[in-house]
């Protein structure tokens, strides 16, 4: 939790409007990447930075709905990912809450 607090993560999704396309582009393809669908059948550990990603990926591209056509194939692309690994078995019936909560979330506010 301090790192997390270190980080300053709700700076970051503030700021994350100020950011030229290419860094918006290059943030979201680093989160993408750090929520891995290997860390959905990992850990628990794996599993809460992954809803942490997820979390994060969401209040941004909401932050950027002005400029959501840059970023929407990845994140449409990786929620829809998570949604189809997460829904064959009933070990991640929460990672498949908070992904379809994520969509459902994005569809009212864009």
């Amino acid at each position: 939790r301090q790192t997390v607090a270190e980080c300053s993560p709700e700076h970051l999704l503030a700021e994350s409007k100020f950011l030229l396309t290419e860094s918006l582009q290059e943030l979201m393809k680093f989160l993408v990447q750090g929520s891995s669908l290997e860390s959905v059948s990992g850990n628990q550990s794996d599993s809460q930075d992954t809803m942490f990603f997820l979390e994060l990926i969401t209040r941004i591209t909401i932050a950027n709905r002005d400029r959501v056509l840059m970023i929407w194939r990845s994140v449409a692309d990786h929620i829809s990912r998570l949604i189809s690994a997460t829904a064959s078995t009933l070990d991640t019936l929460f990672h498949l809450e908070r992904a379809v909560t994520a969509l459902m979330r994005l569809t009212v506010r864009l």
